[in-house]
């Protein structure tokens, strides 16, 4: 059956349906299963729930406070499904964060189609290596994380990617109708308008600066600039409204977006307690080195992509001009990307999200020389060390998993230094889990033998189904492990919140006093904001109405809580205590004093 697939031309509707069903089912599992446990993720998830309940919908809010620090569309179109489908579970949530990595996926093999287009080759090759970049991009270990939150930047890497396909696609159409012309244009310029309404504008310069450059290389034509002109005023027609219509109602919006701009390129913050000191911000030079690693299993490929530009083709048919072309615009967004994103202060392995499509891409490009090497040239040492180290990123893991049963098996106890990981490892001693992992070696094992039996064409189906079978794996051992997807907040807060049910709860205002998110998320509620003077008017205002706080006890003594205690003569009941990303919280009952008899 693989040999024919392999050879077998592909249409446009059997690769989405592959890439649709090797996105989904590595996303779909455990997609809302457990707690949100991620703080960014978090930082969504209430403004979510507060836009569909309470109706803060046009300005997104953090417990009623407007969230000027991010844009709105990762809040819109969660809450958009919550509303459509009246639930809020995390299904729910995160669902379109799945449905942006199938697009994402979609747009990859796109831009695939276009930069592997060789008329040389046979007819609709291009389609197959498109398809292998949009398969492989769900499995790299940090996309696959991301494109399972419902965070920030899975929206603006989906959108994102759309625009340069669009681009891309504009670029290298030669001569093309007005009516393709327009439809790209206004494709790249309102896709990109999303991004920027997703994340803000540093993912989008992070790659359409070195996307700009490589037109300026390659495509220096008067159609191809006139097209960046208008689709840029598409992008800023898509966002700016929305910008301008806060700048007016909130006077402090730009001031706002000013300071965390200059947070996230010096590592200043304008709130040092809450965002952190300038060095807890700052990162070293060398951070997006780690992105070799990010993009595991597929590592030794992503290497190989970054060298392939410079080196010599052995292929027949030889590389077309586009597809020279494409490798250097692969390895400028790649590069010229993490080049940026180490120019500020701030570094995540999230904001490097939007360039894991470009890695899947070179990855492709890789495979597409093997597949068309000539036959009489034999493998160079570089090349068999490349094929042997990705055969064994997927042998490794299925070969160390099975071990690990084994030894599970014979009664040994996993070693201490893997901490909460020892639990997962005890969990998955079971003949299910030995299968799975010995199933993974083995397609690793075949992968290798179709590798060295030169059989590429066919060892792409492999390398495919490898990527998904690790991923797969890997996702069910990761949620083997509690830690993972448990947020030690929601028992102890559900439980202290049973003796407030009813009654309203309070905060104090400002800072880092606040409740913080997981209190918030589990509250589901908002915590209306207090200052000490306004607490003691509302126990005097309701004498015999007992008084509900909620706040970071961030000076280990309560002085506000003792304070109000001591202006009101209440007894003070502790609810319940739990730790909130490090910060001690506290859940107090402030109870009339007794009448005196």
């Amino acid at each position: 059956m693989f040999p024919v697939l392999a050879r077998r031309p592909l249409s446009h509707a059997a690769a989405l349906l592959l890439i649709t069903l090797a996105t989904v089912t590595l996303l779909v599992f455990f997609l809302g299963t457990g707690d949100p446990v991620d703080m960014m993720e978090l930082f969504n998830l209430v403004p979510v729930r507060e836009a569909f309940r309470d109706g803060h919908w046009l300005m997104p809010t953090l417990n009623g406070v407007p969230r000027l620090e991010k844009p709105p569309l990762p809040v819109w179109i969660p809450a958009a499904f919550v509303d459509f489908f009246h639930h809020d579970s995390l299904w729910i949530l995160r669902l379109p964060s799945l449905l942006m990595g199938l697009l994402t996926g979609i747009a990859t093999y796109g831009l695939g189609c276009v930069l592997f287009e060789n008329p040389a080759d046979a007819p609709k090759a291009n389609r197959r290596y498109a398809l292998l970049a949009a398969v492989l991009l769900p499995a790299m270990i940090i996309f696959n994380r991301q494109a399972r939150l419902a965070s920030y930047d899975i929206f603006a890497t989906a959108f994102l990617t759309c625009g340069a396909a669009f681009l891309v696609a504009l670029a290298e159409t030669p001569r093309p109708t007005p009516g393709r012309w327009w439809l790209l244009v206004a494709g790249a310029g309102v896709t990109t308008g999303l991004s920027v309404m997703s994340k803000g504008p540093v993912p989008v310069a992070t790659v359409m600066l070195p996307l700009g450059l490589w037109l300026l290389l390659f495509h220096r034509r008067l159609p191809v600039f006139a097209g960046v002109a208008l689709a840029a005023l598409f992008s800023v027609a898509t966002f700016f409204p929305w910008l301008y219509v806060i700048g007016h109602q909130y006077p402090d919006a730009w001031s706002r977006w000013k300071s965390e701009f200059i947070q996230f390129g010096t590592g200043h913050a304008v709130n040092p307690a809450a965002a952190g000191t300038k060095a807890q911000l700052q990162k070293s030079p060398f951070y997006y080195l780690a992105f070799l690693a990010w993009v595991a299993p597929l590592t030794p490929l992503v290497i190989a992509g970054l060298c392939l530009p410079f080196l010599k083709s052995h292929a027949d048919p030889l590389p077309a001009d586009r597809e020279r072309r494409g490798r250097w615009l692969l390895w400028l967004l790649l590069v010229g990307g993490l080049l940026l994103l180490t120019l500020p202060s701030e570094k995540k392995p999230r904001y490097a999200l939007q360039l894991f499509p470009y890695a899947a891409l070179l990855c492709a490009a890789v495979w597409q020389e093997f597949v068309r090497l000539r036959t009489d040239r034999k493998l160079e040492p570089a090349a068999i060390l490349l094929l042997a180290g990705q055969a064994i990123c997927f042998i490794g893991p299925g070969v160390a998993g099975l071990l690990a049963v084994v030894w599970i098996k014979c009664g040994f106890t996993p070693p201490a230094f893997l901490g909460s990981a020892r639990g997962a490892l005890a969990a998955m001693a079971t003949p299910l889990f030995a299968l799975l992992f010995a199933l993974v070696a083995a397609a690793g094992i075949y992968l290798w033998h179709l590798q060295f039996r030169r059989r590429f064409a066919e060892a792409l189906l492999w390398l495919a189904l490898c990527a998904w079978g690790v991923g797969i794996v890997g996702q069910a051992a990761y949620r083997m492990d509690p830690g993972t997807h448990t947020n030690a907040v929601h028992a102890p807060l559900e439980q202290a919140l049973r003796a407030a049910a009813g009654h309203p709860l309070y905060t104090f205002p400002g800072g880092d006093v606040r409740p913080w998110l997981s209190s918030l998320y589990f509250a589901d509620q908002a915590l209306p904001e207090r200052t000490l003077d306004q607490l003691i008017a509302e126990a005097r205002a309701h004498p015999t109405d007992p008084l509900f706080l909620m706040f970071i006890d961030d000076h280990g003594g309560s002085p506000l809580a003792a304070a109000f205690q001591a202006a009101t003569g209440r007894t003070r009941t502790l609810l319940g205590a739990w730790e909130d990303e490090g910060r001690p919280t506290l859940l107090l009952r402030f109870d009339p004093p007794s009448p005196a008899r």
